[in-house]
């Protein structure tokens, strides 16, 4: 016997989305541990950086190989939106680790 096949697939929108959506709170819980005095914790400012960037382009491409899939307009947006959060989140991050001059 064959084992049936599902149709609903996850569109890669949607996993762009939930990367960013993780690269968010992952940058969150590393800022609240610095503020707890974890100072070594900025290392892991990598981490959201690269679930950023793949996140962010993978909603890009996503939409464009996936036309079947039909996501909508404000999905991508919110991805995108999510990922170029969690990216600028991970810089503010990587600042204070790498002691970056970002104001003077």
């Amino acid at each position: 016997m064959s084992q049936p096949t599902s149709s609903r697939a996850t569109p890669i929108a949607h996993l762009a989305g939930g990367l960013g959506i993780a690269a968010c709170f992952i940058g969150l819980a590393i800022f609240l541990a610095a503020c707890a005095g974890f100072k070594a914790v900025f290392m892991l400012s990598i981490i959201p950086m690269v679930m950023g960037v793949i996140g962010f382009v993978l909603s890009i491409v996503g939409p464009v190989f996936q036309k079947h899939a039909h996501v909508e307009d404000s999905a991508v947006f919110a991805a995108l939106f999510l990922n170029l959060l969690g990216i600028v989140g991970s810089l503010m991050l990587m600042s204070a680790w790498l002691n970056w001059r970002v104001f003077q």
